[in-house]
């Protein structure tokens, strides 16, 4: 296996869904540093062995899936600019090489860059004609100049607050790459855990994501009312505080779009 490779693995629900897994970096083994459709990045044990899984393809630098796994089944990649991609393989190299020193494993020695020549125009965002995000992705990956390249302009990551906590609503962005977080934070991969704005004892979950992706954060599940638990730790909603809880007006992100089966 390769960085820029791909991979499909299951868990095992139903109906069945393979996930597409691009390989960032390797930590030690079939362990990689593993980048997520919803642009996740964790490290994950990719093989038959993993417990977690009920399936695993391992798919190389190739976008088509078996001819045994419907596409339809496959939870894929949106397009990506060569750019942002670039940004997700030095990220991931980086987190890799903290977790292998982590282990006690050297770090891995940097990648050889290839010679690009230059082009005479800003790069195109790069289509995935593919059923998995496309066959281009290995190849983006191997060429593509990491950030910081003087010329490169890439696609902007940024720390988001995911919860209401410390002074911050969720969906709230505390920082835009390169700025720093907040003095005091505590990171691991993808999200970090930063102080309260007003010197209190109450951190917030971050988690860095596309700057496109931030406003997603500020919507919460329609379908869900936040969970809570009685004195005896059970989960549980008396069914009057749940009618107290519904509020009219327009629901976040829009209108539901709902209609009557009846109307024609």
């Amino acid at each position: 296996m390769e960085p820029g490779h791909l991979a499909l693995v299951c868990y095992g629900e139903i109906p069945p869904v393979w996930h597409v897994r691009l390989l960032l970096s390797q930590v030690h083994e079939s362990e990689w540093l593993i980048l997520t459709p919803d642009w996740d990045r964790y490290c994950e044990r990719l093989d038959h062995l993993n417990p977690d899984f009920t399936g695993f393809e391992y798919l190389g630098a190739n976008d088509q899936p078996p001819a045994h796994i419907p596409a339809g089944q496959i939870y894929g990649f949106q397009d990506m600019s060569p750019q942002f991609l670039a940004q997700q393989m030095h990220a991931g190299r980086l987190e890799a090489n903290a977790e292998r020193v982590a282990r006690g494993f050297p770090p891995l020695a940097p990648p050889r860059q290839p010679h690009v020549a230059p082009a005479p125009a800003p790069p195109l965002p790069l289509a995935m004609p593919g059923v998995l995000g496309g066959a281009p992705i290995a190849a983006a990956a191997a060429v593509v100049a990491p950030p910081g390249v003087p010329g490169v302009v890439g696609v902007a990551d940024c720390w988001v607050a995911a919860e209401d906590a410390g002074g911050r609503r969720k969906g709230d962005i505390v920082c835009v790459d390169p700025a720093p977080l907040p003095a005091g934070y505590v990171s691991l991969g993808n999200k970090a855990l930063i102080p309260d704005v007003g010197g209190g004892s109450e951190g917030c979950l971050v988690v860095r994501v596309p700057q496109v992706e931030a406003p997603r954060y500020k919507l919460d599940d329609l379908r869900v009312l936040p969970v809570r638990f009685d004195l005896q730790g059970i989960r549980r909603r008396d069914f009057n505080d749940a009618v107290a809880a519904m509020v009219d007006g327009v629901p976040q992100g829009g209108a539901c779009n709902l209609m009557d089966p009846q109307l024609p």
